[in-house]
């Protein structure tokens, strides 16, 4: 038994840029690898490998920062406090029917 393998990375490019809220632009790359391993049998017939396969994006990745308004901030705010008061309700309304069904005498 050999100890030899076939290694294959697979390495995938993106270009990034972050936008700040300064207006300032910082252009850069996002990188993954993935590696594959094969070994080899005492039976191939080909020489051991590494293969690098270089995957470049087409699309630009832009990461803009910004900020939000206070009536975005107030809009949201009422809109979970408005969720947790329906699912409250809700809850009760389950509750009640189930104590209900559960203290009800059999006939």
């Amino acid at each position: 038994m050999t100890a030899f393998c076939k290694c294959l990375y697979v390495l995938q490019i993106v270009p990034t840029e972050y936008r700040y809220i300064s207006k300032e632009v910082l252009p850069t790359n996002q990188f993954s690898v993935t590696e594959y391993f094969s070994p080899m049998t005492d039976f191939d017939r080909t020489w051991p490998a590494v293969y690098f396969l270089y995957d470049l994006s087409p699309i630009t990745v832009t990461i803009k920062e910004e900020r939000r308004s206070f009536l975005h901030f107030i809009t949201r705010l009422c809109a979970v406090l408005g969720g947790t008061f329906a699912l409250t309700g809700m809850l009760d309304r389950w509750m009640c029917r189930l104590l209900e069904a559960l203290t009800k005498p059999s006939p």
